[in-house]
């Protein structure tokens, strides 16, 4: 591929520094995202992790689901799967019809009534339970998990508390006894060692 081909994630790309990332805006990181920038994610998911999260909550009322929920989402983005498409609306915009249909689809598919929630935006969600979706969201979850317990131990448990417990990385640095700048690292490693060993997997991809 040349150089003006779509870089492997992981690859060569020079990665901002903290302060140009922290002042980026939301479609600048989304486009760092895209080219496998690591810090560009980290910044992403620390800035709307936790609105997200809220989303699915007010929507499930169950923390484990809401966050299983978000951590489908950011993987999503990461491995390019949910495309953010500029079109006059915000990021923000964006991620909640995100949140919000895989909140609704989640509530379909268990047959629980689907609260009443103002909301401003169009959705576009099936009619019923999508059993084939539900089958695909299922098995690529399964993949997700078996790549995750291929992970060294430490890269694992920085993945697992940042994005699995919505963990801001300061907090799960404390949490772990960590410096922030080891946290950070085995983030990086392990998110690019899931990502290949995803993309290995022929059948995971669409």
């Amino acid at each position: 591929m040349g150089e003006t081909g779509k870089r492997e994630r992981g690859g060569d790309c020079a990665p901002e520094g903290a302060t140009e990332l922290a002042e980026a805006t939301d479609e600048r990181l989304l486009a760092l995202v895209e080219e496998g920038d690591v810090e560009a994610f980290d910044t992403l998911y620390d800035r709307h992790a936790a609105f997200v999260n809220g989303v699915c909550f007010h929507f499930l009322g169950s923390s484990d689901e809401s966050e299983e929920i978000l951590q489908e989402i950011f993987l999503g983005i990461w491995e390019g799967r949910l495309r953010f498409e500029p079109r006059g609306a915000r990021v923000t915009t964006w991620l909640f019809l995100i949140a919000k249909n895989r909140c609704l689809d989640r509530l379909r598919s268990s047959r629980r009534r689907i609260p009443h929630v103002p909301v401003t935006g169009d959705l576009v969600a099936p009619d019923g339970p999508d059993p084939a979706a539900d089958a695909e969201s299922g098995e690529r979850r399964s993949r997700v998990l078996r790549a995750l317990a291929a992970l060294p131990a430490d890269q694992r448990k920085a993945i697992e508390t940042c994005f699995f417990r919505s963990t801001n990385h300061r907090d799960a640095a404390k949490m772990l006894g960590w410096p922030l700048g080891t946290l950070k690292s085995r983030v990086r490693l392990g998110m690019a060692k899931l990502a290949a060993a995803l993309a290995a997997d022929e059948e995971f991809q669409d």
